[in-house]
């Protein structure tokens, strides 16, 4: 009997859990169908994700960039910890501006009900 009641315990406790697992169960990364957009919506969503992808794509090059000059100063016989700390610095700031910008635009574009259900997904949308 005990087992039984502790059994029931357990399978109410991750009840609401695995309900929300099954409303997005097949979710697709980056996808916002779920989110029930307005034509006005997706439209500025559209444009707001071409920008979006266009500066994703520099910031990865930077950090192709960065990559290949923090190699080179790590090789050489001068290695200035303030200087790899500038640069990875410099790079975080620009990335996190980026995200930061989208998610502003984002979140005007949404109303409350649809940005509860975007949080769930927003680390998909930083750059990785």
């Amino acid at each position: 009997m005990r087992f039984i009641i502790v059994l029931f315990c357990v399978i109410f406790a991750y009840a609401d859990h695995f309900e929300f697992e099954d409303e997005y169960y097949e979710h697709i990364p980056r996808d916002l169908s779920f989110l029930e957009l307005s034509k006005k919506q997706k439209n500025k969503i559209m444009d707001l994700l071409i920008e979006y992808r266009k500066k994703a794509k520099k910031i990865q090059k930077f950090e192709n960039k960065l990559a290949k000059k923090l190699n080179q100063k790590f090789i050489s016989d001068n290695f200035s910890k303030d200087d790899y700390y500038n640069l990875i610095i410099q790079y975080k700031k620009e990335k996190t501006k980026i995200e930061a910008d989208f998610f502003k635009q984002i979140h005007t574009i949404l109303n409350k009900s649809q940005r509860k259900k975007f949080i769930y997904f927003i680390k998909e949308w930083e750059i990785e």
